[in-house]
């Protein structure tokens, strides 16, 4: 009596079995990995815009922090920070306005023009407030930040 031997196809089967396992395995992975990088790199993109806001405030306060320069005041129940430009009457008003940051450059004396005006980013919330010597605190949905100006205004 001889045997057969099916051991050969049986392997081929064991081999066909193992390579497709480990290719799900491998596209599982990727599919994982690719989830969670997209992820990092929303939350990083997120970071950017919340630190643009309150940058782009302090940015501008002391670029142009001159005696008298920088004012905190309020318009229609609205906190604005305006820096004016060497003495001209024109400079930027940075206020909040449905929503938005606004970044409002015009002739100072003037009614706010939020229409008019560039979104600098999403803000629910933008706070000024004084702490005496010349120092203000600002925050925004995003944070706080501390800032001084040279100029001394109160």
């Amino acid at each position: 009596m001889s045997m057969k031997k099916h051991t050969p196809k049986l392997i081929g089967f064991y081999a066909i079995g193992a390579t497709a396992i480990l290719l799900a395995v491998f596209f599982l992975l990727i599919i994982s990995g690719a989830g969670t990088y997209r992820n990092i790199v929303e939350g990083q993109a997120k970071n950017n815009r919340d630190r643009i806001l309150l940058s782009y405030v302090l940015s501008n306060i002391k670029a142009g922090d001159a005696e008298g320069a920088v004012r905190v005041y309020e318009a229609d129940g609205i906190p604005v920070v305006a820096v004016e430009e060497e003495g001209s009457g024109y400079g930027i008003r940075i206020y909040q306005y449905e929503g938005k940051l606004m970044g409002d450059y015009g002739k100072l004396d003037q009614a706010l023009n939020p229409k008019g005006a560039p979104a600098i980013g999403d803000a629910e919330t933008f706070l000024v407030e004084n702490l005496g010597n010349g120092t203000y605190k600002v925050t925004t949905d995003v944070g706080r930040a501390f800032f001084h100006v040279r100029s001394g205004t109160d």
